[in-house]
This record gives structure tokens, C-alpha cells and sequence, in this order.
């Protein structure tokens, strides 16, 4: 799968892509979706030479936009949600990390079958931590999956979230900030136009006052969207959502909320005319089992959010999952968006196809590098359910070279999952609400130079010279 030589390359190319100056063009759609992508891909991963894996994401995104595949927020069709001008529905965020390009896969091929529209593809911030994952390689996965199942809109990529550190913070808030800007302009250059902050952790349940409790929060939160609002594409509004508290006994209450709020409108400052939030997240909490769902506390804070200061509301669990239940009425409580960061994951690990000789190395290193990680109430199960992200890095091409026939019948039911998300959260049929709704415009990454040269023509020359070959090397039509 990887390319060793230029000829290997070139062949590759050949009758499929052409690269001229700066800009590709798709000469044969159909076979860079049959015999092409899939390796592509998997190099922009996996391959050596950072500068092609640069390349390649490059040529990946600008291949996505010649088949009208683009990056975009999701802002147009939150807010015509929220003034009630399309019907009611809950937009499932889908984290996808493990085999994230086979998933993306099986989730579009559910979106083909359903006509789902409103949905996105979560990138988990914490993934950072863990060195797996950079933004520009989970949506460079998300774009060509897109690519190879012929899927030809807009693709609505998220992260999610980014999350103040409360200790980080505590010794240098400067420092602190600056990391969270590093990472938004990281996302924003990937494609990720769906941003969510989480200032949440700066909430001080020791102060008196709600509003005293909420101020930092709150300005914090107001300088990282003006932030934001200051470095998005001209050609587009980023979709922002803001985490109101961190988990506490109890529940969010409207005056908390409005706290939050009314401090961040005091310290926000923007240019006229920009948007400021989109909507609010609330964090589910759960001591066991499962995260609790008040749905008509969650009602209520939505129809404040929504009536009020014009904002959607989303939800998303903790260290529990999400009792899955009430789903189908989520719709109905003014619950705009869910966030599912286990359920994928889960599921692949959990299958009976998953390699189990591949389950048992990851355990064992698990074993190995991470027992303090091991509470002593943990059963093996919750051990390892809680710890195998960090296994993703070491274990990634294991995963991506996992037997073919044992990755589609995950997939297939990787598919059938989305296909009852789609349904239960009455996201199918929503195509049309997003074309509608939403402006698509091409955001291209920067493109790729080497050198004194200014063109990726040149670039991919230099890229070929430097792999050899056993002739001449040709660019442009092959």
C-alpha cells in the first residue's frame, strides 16, 4: 500500500489525477474512487516522508472539491433550526477515530441510504494529548471517504472540544490561552469550520454570586470566539458552540446559564455583523451506568437558549455514555445536536470480528505501559474500554491493516448504527434542509512549495526526484 519509488507514484496517477501549476483536476472520477483513493489515503497517513503526507492532503482536498465535496460550517442550518423554519431534529456528532476512514465510509454510505444531511464528524481534541491524530489528517480520512463512496455535498467537521486546563491554567493563564489558539488555527487550516469551546472548568462554585461563579468563564470564553471570529475564512462563518459548566451535583439552571451569558456578552467584542455563538453545549453527567437525561430540564434551558439569546443546544455525556432511551424524543425537547464519542469506538473494539490476536496485543501493552490508569472498583472491561485510546497511536496501521473481510463486517454494522442514529434523531431526509441552508465555497489548504518554488507541480517533482525511480518521471497528463 505505501509508494516506495516514483514509478510507483506515477502509476498510481496515471488516467486518474493531473497536477498543473496549482491545481488538480479528477480525469477519471470513477477509478480514483475504485483503485485510487483507497491507497492515497493510507499514505497521507502512514507514509514516511512528511512532506508527501503533506501533499497527498493537500491533493486529497482539492481532489474532494473538483467532485463538489467540501469542508464547510454548519451555522446556516443551526440557525434556521433554531427559528423553527425546518422541522425539528437532533445532529448527531460522530467521533470517529478508530479506522476512522473505513467508518467515515459505512457513515456515508448510512447518510446515502437515508438521505441524512445534518450530521457531523467529531474530532476529539484529546486526541492531541495523545499524539494520534493530527486535524489535518482526521478530515484529510473524512474528505476521501467522502471521495470514495461519491458522496457530493457539504461535509461538516467538528471539534470537539477544545477544553481550557484548569491546572494549566492556574500556573500560566497566558500560556494556557495561547495553547487553545494554537489549536483552533490548527483545526480551522484542516477544514474543522465546527468549532465547541469549553471554558466550563474555570466555573468557582465557591463565589456567592451565580454571576461571580460564571465571570471567568464567560471572558475567557468571549476571547476565544473573538479569536476565532478574527482568523475564519472570509468566505464562511465558523459554527461555535460553548460549553456552559463543568460536572457538579445538580443540574444546569436558567440562571446559571443566563450568568454565563450575560457576562460574555459584557467582555465579547467583535466586528458588526459577526456572529457570535451558535448555541450552548451541556455536559450530561453520571456517576455510573449511564449519564442522566432530565429531558424537560433540557427542554427548558433549549427554549431559553433558543428564545432568548436566538442559540441552539446541544448535549454531551461525560465519563458515562448516554442512555440511548429517549433518543427518539430528543427532537422534540429542543435538543439541537448529540454528542457521541463512545459509541463507534466501542463497537469496533467490542466486535466478534475484530482481530482477536490484534485485541489481545493492544491489551497486553495497555497491561504494560498504563496500570496506574486501573481504579480499584474497574472491572477488566472498564479498564480497558477507558484506557484504549491511548493504543491508538501504536496500534493504528495494525488497526488500518487489519484482513479486509473481518474490517467490512464491522463496517456493516458500524452502517446499520448510523443508519438507526440517522432515523431515531430525525436527521434522514435532511438533505435538502442543508441545501438550502447552507453556503458551500471552496477553502483549500495552503498549497504545498518546495523550495524557491511556488507551485505544487514543482513541488511534486521535487517529491518524485527525492523517491528515484527507474525513469523519467512525468507530470501533468499521464
Amino acid at each position: 500500500m505505501l509508494f516506495r519509488t516514483a514509478v510507483d507514484i506515477e502509476s498510481a496517477f496515471r488516467g486518474v489525477l493531473e497536477i498543473r501549476g496549482n491545481e488538480v483536476e479528477v480525469v477519471d472520477a470513477d477509478k480514483l474512487r475504485e483503485t485510487c483513493i483507497d491507497r492515497l489515503v493510507y499514505n497521507a497517513v502512514f507514509h514516511e516522508d512528511e512532506e508527501f503526507r503533506y501533499f497527498l492532503r493537500w491533493l486529497i482536498r482539492e481532489a474532494a472539491a473538483k467532485e463538489v465535496i467540501y469542508p464547510t460550517s454548519i451555522q446556516g442550518l443551526q440557525e434556521a433550526a433554531v427559528l423553527g423554519a425546518i422541522p425539528a431534529f437532533t445532529a448527531p456528532v460522530l467521533s470517529l477515530h478508530a479506522l476512522c476512514y473505513d467508518a467515515a465510509r459505512a457513515c456515508f454510505r448510512a447518510a446515502r441510504d437515508t438521505g441524512a444531511g445534518a450530521f457531523s464528524f467529531g474530532y476529539d481534541e484529546e486526541i492531541v494529548g495523545y499524539d494520534y491524530q493530527p486535524p489535518a489528517e482526521y478530515a484529510t480520512c473524512i474528505l476521501a471517504a467522502a471521495l470514495r463512496e461519491g458522496y457530493q455535498r457539504a461535509v461538516f467537521l467538528q471539534c470537539d472540544h477544545i477544553r481550557v486546563g484548569h491546572a494549566s491554567y492556574r500556573v500560566s493563564r497566558d500560556d494556557e490561552i495561547d495553547r487553545l489558539k494554537e489549536r483552533i488555527e490548527e483545526a480551522i487550516a484542516a477544514g474543522i469550520f465546527n468549532i465547541d469551546l469549553d471554558t466550563s472548568g474555570l466555573v468557582d462554585f465557591s463565589r456567592l454570586r451565580v454571576a461571580e461563579q460564571q465571570r471567568l468563564s464567560s471572558r475567557e470564553c468571549a476571547e476565544l470566539v473573538a479569536f476565532i471570529r478574527g482568523i475564519e475564512p472570509a468566505e464562511l462563518s465558523v459554527d461555535i458552540g460553548a460549553e456552559i459548566r463543568a460536572m457538579r451535583n445538580g443540574n444546569l439552571t436558567a440562571d446559571e446559564f443566563r450568568a454565563f451569558m450575560e457576562g460574555f456578552y459584557d467582555q465579547l467584542s467583535i466586528p458588526g455583523g459577526k456572529k457570535d455563538l451558535s448555541k450552548i453545549i451541556v455536559l450530561l453527567g453520571g456517576a455510573k451506568g449511564e449519564a442522566d437525561v432530565d429531558l424537560d430540564l433540557l427542554r427548558d434551558i433549549g427554549e431559553v437558549a433558543r428564545r432568548e439569546y436566538g442559540l441552539g443546544l446541544a448535549v454531551r455525556s461525560g465519563v458515562m455514555p448516554i442512555a440511548e432511551t429517549p433518543f427518539p424524543r430528543f427532537p422534540e425537547h429542543n435538543i439541537g445536536e448529540l454528542h457521541l464519542a463512545a459509541p463507534f469506538e466501542d463497537l469496533i473494539f467490542d466486535h466478534e470480528a475484530f482481530a482477536p490476536e490484534l485485541k489481545s496485543a493492544i491489551y497486553r501493552w495497555i497491561d504494560n505501559e498504563w496500570p496506574g490508569e486501573r481504579q480499584p472498583h474497574m472491572s477488566d472491561e472498564d479498564f480497558y474500554r477507558a484506557t484504549r485510546k491511548r493504543a491508538l497511536l501504536r496500534f493504528k496501521q495494525a488497526l488500518w491493516d487489519m484482513p479486509e473481510e473481518r474490517r467490512d463486517r464491522i463496517m456493516a454494522d458500524v452502517q446499520r448504527r448510523a443508519v438507526s442514529y440517522f432515523d431515531t434523531l430525525k436527521v434522514s431526509n435532511t438533505t435538502g434542509f442543508v441545501r438550502d441552508t447552507v453556503d458551500i465555497e471552496r477553502v483549500g489548504l495552503p498549497t504545498p512549495v518546495s523550495g524557491y518554488a511556488h507551485t505544487a507541480e514543482t513541488t511534486f517533482r521535487t517529491l518524485l526526484d527525492r523517491m528515484g525511480g527507474i525513469r523519467p518521471i512525468t507530470v501533468g497528463p499521464l
